[in-house]
């Protein structure tokens, strides 16, 4: 009877593309088929990175303004970590370390505030260091899909 469902221990195969296909037969001897492509994927990755940094600049005030970038941490495989510290540093404008824990879609932001608009026209947040229990952070990996960082520093112009 239906749903029919089966399980299928992938750590018996290579990673890789697979086919798989599934029979059914009822009690008058018809069958029907179907087949369908999937990856198997088991390896676990320790590695993490910076996988994108996200700046936005707000108006705060007629005189001051805030930053903000937004830091995706990705393992080896690009899956989102969940729980990684991101520490860095403002420079460039403004001074000071932030730090932020990343969320279940790997993602975290810091900010700094109050800047002044007269003196104050871009700052710059670098990466320092990434960490999870389990991972090893490589900074060699960062990147930007969008380019607009080189995955490790970013810089800010006021709005």
């Amino acid at each position: 009877s239906a749903p029919y469902e089966a399980t299928w221990n992938t750590t018996l195969y290579a990673d890789g593309a697979h086919t798989v296909k599934a029979v059914a037969t009822d009690t008058a001897a018809q069958t029907g088929q179907d087949v369908h492509n999937v990856s198997v994927a088991n390896t676990v990755s320790t590695v993490l990175h910076i996988g994108d940094l996200d700046g936005a600049a707000t108006n705060s005030g007629l005189a001051k303004w805030n930053a903000s970038v937004t830091i995706y941490v990705h393992d080896g495989n690009h899956t989102p970590i969940v729980g990684a510290v991101v520490n860095g540093n403002w420079s460039n404008g403004a001074t000071g370390s932030a730090s932020c824990t990343t969320d279940s879609a790997g993602k975290c932001t810091v900010s700094k505030t109050g800047m002044q608009r007269r003196s104050v026209a871009s700052v710059t947040f670098t990466v320092v260091s990434a960490s999870k229990s389990g991972y090893t952070y490589n900074s060699a990996l960062n990147h930007d899909p969008e380019s607009d960082s080189n995955g490790t520093a970013i810089i800010v112009a006021r709005p």
